[in-house]
């Protein structure tokens, strides 16, 4: 059995499960498309869950990365901001302006500058391009960048926690998390209040404590955590599907915990594969979320050009050509672009320094 690792060490599993929740997104995003464009609901709606696996995996890097180290909080803030902003705001800018000049071509954005500028700065705002049937929905021009909303907003009360000691910031976390819930439930309405007042913000908590424990759980053989992960990730795929209306913290926060904490065991026992494809996923895994709805648009109007009828069979054939080009478009846009943004910016910011270790780790 191998040691356990350091906090701030590379983890091969982080990255495996950014890949998988990366590609998850994807999915869903892509039959979504066919659901609207066929209007047929053929596939499996689900994939919405790698969401909640990126924010567990948020909580637990944060404190991975900062833990038994001095990090002031505006060093940490813009460490974040670093790794976040400057592909995002490239491909937000980008977004804009395809929605300006093809306004068809991206369907859920619409070009408007208040909604560009909060966009900018990772605040929700209404999305023009759905006001018409639905004037409380709070995303920005890159839909899937809501996410990057509710991180930014995590990565604001995580940075609280970094002024008292170490052994009380769980606790100050989830004093913080909790006081967002309460006041967003008490004080707002409507999609604002679902927004800031979501329970998906435990899964950052959750993160967090993992990270905390995960040194002292019980060293189980690589075969029972395995079996543990793979049903974890079932759990996920068919809650997903299936949407009960109940917590989503404990429909698909805890599954993705577990399924973390299973590849987290795995990997410290020293019985992780080496899958050298998945892992660049994982470190393309940013640039394919925030690429992805471009692919899956540009797919759309290929299919259409060639004649390629969305229902039935070419629905899942469309379906795997937006996973593949999706995840090889993301993997060329994570090499040509947002590594030597992160590069530049670094460059320009930090007198040349490498990259701190908590922006190398990835978006989470």
């Amino acid at each position: 059995m191998t040691s356990v690792p350091k906090s701030g060490m590379h983890l091969s599993s982080l990255q495996y499960l950014r890949g998988i929740a990366a590609l998850a997104v994807v999915y869903f995003h892509a039959v979504v498309q066919v659901e609207q464009v066929a209007n047929i609901r053929e596939l499996p709606m689900s994939g919405s869950f790698g969401v909640d696996i990126f924010f567990v995996l948020s909580g637990f890097v944060m404190w991975w990365t900062t833990r038994d180290r001095k990090v002031g909080i505006g060093d940490f803030l813009v460490k974040r901001l670093i790794r976040i902003a400057p592909l995002y705001w490239v491909l937000t800018i980008f977004a804009a302006m395809v929605a300006l000049f093809f306004g068809d071509l991206l369907r859920s954005t619409k070009f408007d500058l208040p909604h560009l500028g909060f966009s900018l700065l990772f605040l929700p705002w209404w999305n023009p391009a759905v006001a018409a049937t639905n004037a409380e929905v709070l995303t920005p021009v890159i839909v899937p960048g809501w996410t990057l909303n509710t991180e930014m907003m995590f990565y604001a009360v995580f940075a609280c926690a970094l002024a008292v000691r170490q052994t009380l910031r769980p606790l100050f976390v989830a004093v913080l998390l909790a006081l967002v819930y309460v006041s967003a439930k008490t004080w707002l309405s409507g999609t604002t209040a679902a927004f800031y007042g979501t329970d998906r913000l435990a899964e950052f908590l959750a993160g967090i404590v993992l990270a905390c424990t995960i040194r002292r759980l019980p060293r189980l053989s690589p075969g029972i955590w395995a079996v543990a992960g793979l049903g974890a990730f079932v759990l996920l795929f068919w809650m997903d599907l299936e949407r009960p209306s109940i917590s989503q913290f404990i429909v698909l926060g805890i599954p993705a915990v577990v399924l973390l904490c299973a590849a987290l065991q795995i990997e410290i026992s020293g019985h992780l594969p080496d899958l050298p494809k998945l892992s660049l996923l994982g470190d393309a895994s940013y640039s394919i979320y925030l690429s992805h709805i471009f692919v899956i648009a540009g797919t759309r109007v290929a299919a259409h050009v060639v004649g390629l009828d969305l229902g039935m069979a070419n629905g899942a054939v469309f379906v795997i050509l937006a996973l593949v080009v999706s995840s090889v478009a993301g993997i060329v846009v994570h090499r040509i672009i947002e590594l030597p943004l992160l590069k530049g910016v670094n460059r320009l910011l930090r007198g040349g320094r490498k990259p701190p270790a908590a922006a190398e780790l990835g978006t989470s």
